[in-house]
């Protein structure tokens, strides 16, 4: 059995690498957040978050949510190693056309 518990220093690895993405609707009338986590990369700039935070999950380009910043050890306002602004957002096919990951369309 799994305790969830609070951890105690946000500011070392490798809690430091979870944070929070905030976003928007396209028109800017709405506003957002998730959690999300740095991960390794060759460019060394990727963040990792779930397909919902990114994308409505239905309608094509126009289900794409703005404006993401994501912002590493976020806690209560403060943001201890700076904004990060979101410049290719990626999500997949089957959440983009339907909102469903239940029955995906490739084949592994």
């Amino acid at each position: 059995m799994s305790v969830s518990q609070r951890v105690s220093n946000s500011y070392v690895q490798p809690q430091s690498a979870v944070g929070r993405i905030f976003f928007s609707n396209q028109a800017e009338t709405e506003f957002s957040s998730c959690s999300g986590t740095s991960i390794t990369s060759t460019t060394r700039n990727a963040v990792w978050t779930a397909a919902h935070c990114l994308h409505q999950g239905s309608g094509g380009d126009a289900g794409w949510f703005a404006n993401h910043v994501f912002i590493p050890a976020y806690s209560n306002g403060s943001d201890p190693f700076g904004w990060y602004f979101g410049l290719s957002i990626i999500a997949s096919n089957d959440w983009i056309n339907g909102a469903d990951l239940r029955t995906p369309t490739w084949e592994p």
